[in-house]
């Protein structure tokens, strides 16, 4: 045994003040952040029909003008401008249909579809952009063995990519 003369003691002090203070503010920050990422999603979430009415009403008077200038010189400048408008929007609509189902508005019904008809649709609109350039898209669809399948699994074409991603993406 040692002899409490000679027993010695270390203590160690460390001031921690500052982390404590600095975890404290990035805790307050993720709250902030979180609240207001909640804010903007429950706005989008209803606001959507605010937002999608003009690019409804662009779809609408696009065809319209289409009906009007049939044969006319102009009309394939407003099948560009139809096609521009249809990727406006579906973009509009993933990006509410995302804020809907962060809202937890919706939620991702997977069912079958036919997967043939929403490439098919990809493929015609970008071949019509890339039109006159290199530019080429080729999706081979085989009901058996290789290239796409042709039935897929998951949520309805034109939900969102979150959506989409929700389901699972199976062959039938």
């Amino acid at each position: 045994m040692v002899p409490a003369a000679q027993r010695s003691f270390l203590i160690v002090a460390r001031d921690i003040t500052d982390r404590h203070c600095f975890q404290c503010a990035l805790h307050a920050a993720k709250e902030q952040a979180e609240k207001a990422n909640l804010a903007k999603t429950r706005f989008l979430a209803a606001a959507s029909h605010d937002l999608r009415q003009p690019a409804q009403s662009l779809t609408l008077l696009t065809t319209l003008l289409s009906s009007k200038l049939a044969g006319h010189p102009a009309a394939p400048i407003i099948e560009h401008l139809q096609t521009s408008v249809d990727a406006l929007r579906l973009l509009l609509d993933g990006i509410l249909d995302v804020s809907r189902l962060d809202a937890g508005l919706v939620v991702a019904a997977p069912r079958n579809f036919a997967i043939a008809a929403l490439l098919g649709h990809q493929v015609r609109v970008r071949s019509r952009v890339g039109r006159g350039s290199c530019f080429s898209i080729s999706i081979p669809l085989a009901e058996n063995g290789g290239g796409a399948p042709c039935r897929t699994r998951g949520p309805p074409p034109g939900t969102s990519r979150k959506a989409r991603s929700a389901g699972s993406a199976q062959a039938n």
